[in-house]
């Protein structure tokens, strides 16, 4: 083989891993874009929140497109707050009645919706 065809077979080599490799999924610990990979976390996960009081919510790992709710919207409001960051976008959760509340924070990906749900304890004041 001459000296150019070995320098074609090996720039050639080196393409197709490169696009191969761009295929591939990330390995465990790489930021990923699509929320299937890279699921969200609540924080705080558990809180006792003073009826009247707002309580500050973050939801990791999908920073971008997180649409807040609340399964019971007689006893709290989620509100999405006015900033998010590079690893966590913000919500404020307000009690109006004890009992509990469920919040949900799902971000629309490419395979369809991630989502966590957490109870969030209300209690007098």
């Amino acid at each position: 083989m001459s000296k150019s065809n070995s320098h074609l077979l090996i720039a050639g080599t080196v393409t197709v891993l490169a696009l191969v490799a761009g295929c591939l999924p990330p390995p465990c610990g790489w930021r990923c874009d699509d929320p299937k990979d890279q699921p969200i976390e609540i924080a705080p996960a558990a809180v006792s929140v003073p009826m009247g009081d707002s309580t500050l919510v973050r939801a990791y790992g999908a920073p971008r497109g997180v649409h807040w709710e609340s399964a019971d919207n007689q006893i709290a409001t989620v509100q999405a707050a006015d900033f998010a960051t590079a690893d966590y976008n913000v919500a404020w959760v307000k009690g109006r009645d004890v009992g509990s509340i469920t919040i949900r924070a799902k971000s629309r990906g490419r395979h369809g919706y991630a989502q966590i749900t957490v109870t969030y304890r209300l209690v007098p004041r």
